[in-house]
């Protein structure tokens, strides 16, 4: 939500607000923000007499959401009242495919979500870092740095094949903060070979053990098509959910566990952004119904936050706490817990307490959550988002004809939405309305039809957003009472999604004093 402060005589203060806010607009497009879906159950959720219960978590989640990880902390152990123990296994709802997980208290691997995004990354090339020189012994000149984590290319120019022993030996840091070093042999005659590891900073390249170069070979080092992502020192087994280019959704491809790299289908040539979405393992040997995470979840969200920080993504920190991540092949729904006592009822148990939290990727289309001041001066606003507010229709054509014309309205909050530039790059003029004022069931029908086109084309488009929302409404158009309420209806709730996809937090406009 933006909270509106007046110009006034302190230019210079103001000014540099002014700055924030372009700042936000020109490096702030953030796809992606990340949100917690928790629940919490105790030892009054164990309901059933018998010694098994299944619950499915996450009621609000749906197959479309990207689920990048799931968490689970046991902060109060669940008491039996005899000699039994309890059993808690995670795994996927019914209907969604899926390995059980593991259970509490036993061996477990973490899995930490894993996020890029990479603007306009240049194309492969050969003399970026080392230029095109002639080979020797000895450290070799860092002329510059990766455009972002990268895969290396080395190219080696021996036409005649002349050497017959040396190496390229690398040194340098990955993307998620680790130490990285290798040795690309040099023999062969003229090639361009790629390293093992992606290369977030090079710390040096040297020729070691030179035999046979002549003044005609050379040695050039640039950067390759892999996107190097944030796996720190001890991760693993990296894995992709989700690969964005440009906007549009592409095939995942081109993943290598090796140097935790992605090289997509479509390559780097300055013009693409790319978002990856994925996990990584983190092995953990949970024996204890609850403790602290912070040498294993600390070290790896440290190394994350610092990738981010470095790269400017502006993403937001890893969500380390004292508990193992247990996840599925994203992209998964709801998650499964089974209770099962070994000798007693499970309705008998005493204390307990396990939270589970699904760690959602939600699509940013706006630059702000559009928000109305209701109380309040405008340094301690009461705001609440920007709504449809008048009741859902219902029955009568006075609540068809309330819920479009009325204040709080389908054609009033549209109105204001379209016309608002904090939420959107600029104000959409394109898809404003033309119908009349609804009177009767044929005005209101020409109007919600025509609303429901402005909503969709609107949605979509980036000329006005951030990321195009592809929530679009299906809804049978109006043509009677009946069917005008349900679109009604329809377009109240698409809208009000809608306004509310976007990044977290209070943005800053400024308005005449």
């Amino acid at each position: 939500m933006a909270l509106q402060i007046p110009k006034t005589d302190r230019a210079a203060a103001y000014a540099a607000v002014a700055a924030l806010n372009e700042k936000r607009v020109a490096t702030g497009e953030l796809p992606f923000y990340i949100e917690a879906v928790e629940a919490t159950y105790t030892n009054a959720d164990l309901t059933t007499s018998g010694t098994s219960q299944t619950d499915d978590h996450g009621d609000a989640l749906s197959a479309a959401d990207i689920v990048l990880g799931y968490e689970y902390e046991l902060a109060d152990a669940f008491d039996s009242p005899g000699a039994g123990s309890l059993d808690v296994k995670l795994g996927f709802a019914s209907g969604v495919a899926g390995a059980e997980a593991t259970a509490v208290n036993q061996a477990t691997v973490v899995k930490c979500p894993v996020f890029a995004w990479f603007q306009n990354p240049i194309a492969k090339e050969v003399i970026s870092i080392v230029a095109n020189v002639a080979m020797a012994n000895g450290a070799q000149i860092i002329a510059a740095q990766p455009d972002y984590p990268r895969t290396l290319q080395v190219d080696i120019t021996d036409g005649d094949s002349s050497v017959s022993a040396g190496t390229l030996d690398i040194v340098g840091v990955g993307a998620g903060g680790e130490a990285l070093s290798e040795s690309v042999d040099l023999t062969g005659g003229t090639a361009v070979k790629d390293t093992t590891y992606a290369y977030a900073t090079v710390t040096s390249a040297t020729i070691a053990g030179l035999v046979g170069a002549t003044g005609a070979d050379l040695i050039g080092v640039g950067v390759g098509d892999g996107l190097g992502l944030p796996v720190p020192d001890g991760g693993s087994n990296l894995s992709i959910a989700k690969t964005v280019v440009d906007d549009a959704d592409e095939t995942v491809a081109g993943v290598d566990t090796t140097a935790n790299a992605v090289t997509p289908t479509t390559v780097p040539n300055a013009t693409h952004d790319y978002m990856f979405f994925g996990t990584y393992d983190y092995s953990h040997n949970h024996t204890q119904n609850a403790h602290s995470h912070s040498d294993t979840v600390g070290a790896m969200c440290a190394a994350f936050d610092a990738y981010t920080a470095s790269a400017n993504e502006g993403i937001g920190p890893c969500m380390g706490s004292p508990g193992p991540r247990v996840v599925g092949a994203p992209p998964a729904n709801q998650l499964k817990v089974t209770w099962t006592s070994t000798t007693d009822d499970l309705d008998t148990f005493t204390n307990g307490e396990l939270t589970i939290r699904a760690f959602v990727a939600k699509p940013v289309v706006h630059y702000d959550a559009q928000a109305v001041i209701a109380t309040g001066d405008v340094w301690s606003p009461d705001q609440t988002a920007l709504a449809v507010t008048v009741s859902d229709a219902a029955v009568t054509l006075a609540t068809v004809l309330s819920l479009i014309e009325n204040a709080g309205g389908l054609r009033d909050i549209w109105t204001r939405h379209i016309a608002n530039t904090t939420a959107h790059k600029a104000a959409d003029t394109t898809n404003a309305l033309t119908s009349a004022t609804a009177t009767d069931q044929a005005t209101a029908n020409t109007f919600l039809n025509e609303l429901q086109g402005d909503i969709n084309a609107h949605m979509i488009d980036t000329t006005y957003h951030v990321r195009g929302d592809a929530n679009q409404d299906g809804t049978t158009i109006a043509s009677d009472l009946a069917s005008s309420i349900t679109l009604g209806n329809a377009l109240k709730a698409v809208i009000n999604a809608h306004i509310l996809r976007a990044a977290p937090g209070t943005s800053i406009d400024l308005v005449a004093a």
